[in-house]
């Protein structure tokens, strides 16, 4: 029987103590926790990784990316590198980022899984253009590829549905959502996609993308689903 996707919790907590307490708290929730660096004053990512009792999943967003990281690519490069060396689990890199950076991040990850992230937070692209980013994603040898992307209708998630079906298809690793109340069934399906890994916050405030369903939530539609 195929493994159901990882759930993720996401986290925009504002201190290290306050996600420590939050994962111990919430350990049995979840698969893996999401840290969002760039939210976190004063980091401590040595204090936060030797506290971890679950995966951490380590992202750094800046302003474009709907995040709060005021430094440069090479600076955010250098914070995900610590965090490979600290021990986090895995790391998301946008697809975006300089060329040379993202190579520097795969050469060094160790046992850590590199995610490859594409996102679209205007537009879902056709399928055809969505297979061509993959293509070339794929050149970075990710261990997963993930693509999200805003769905402004049902049918914007239909092309998120096939293009997950294409993946598995073609046994690339992936996780792939339609952002939006429109999209949510690609988040609510994910296990009859094949996905690794869906975002589920603990509760409404701790949303951090458009369509996130809580966790509690997510983990009923899969039971009832069968999987």
């Amino acid at each position: 029987m195929k493994q159901l996707p990882k759930i993720c919790i996401p986290l925009q907590l504002k201190t290290n103590q306050e996600i420590i307490d939050f994962m111990k708290k919430n350990e049995s929730k979840t698969d893996c926790f999401e840290i969002w660096l760039d939210q976190v004053q004063n980091l401590d990512l040595e204090k936060i990784l030797t506290s971890k009792t679950k995966p951490v999943l380590c992202v750094c967003k800046n302003k474009k990316e709907k995040g709060a990281f005021q430094g440069n690519d090479l600076e955010k490069s250098d914070l995900l590198k610590h965090a490979m060396k600290l021990g986090a689990d895995y790391i998301d890199i946008d697809y975006a980022s300089e060329d040379i950076l993202i190579q520097a991040l795969n050469q060094n990850k160790g046992e850590t899984k590199l995610i490859l992230s594409y996102h679209n937070y205007e537009v879902t692209p056709d399928l055809k253009e969505l297979l061509a980013v993959i293509q070339k994603m794929l050149a970075y040898k990710p261990d997963i590829v993930k693509i999200a992307t805003m769905a402004n209708s049902y049918k914007d998630t239909l092309v998120i549905i096939n293009l997950a079906q294409s993946l598995t298809t073609a046994k690339i690793p992936f996780i792939a959502i339609a952002m939006s109340e429109y999209g949510k069934m690609s988040r609510a399906i994910t296990p009859l996609l094949g996905g690794e890994m869906m975002f589920a916050p603990l509760n409404s405030k701790g949303s951090t993308a458009g369509g996130q369903i809580e966790v509690d939530k997510l983990k009923m539609l899969w039971s009832e689903l069968g999987v």
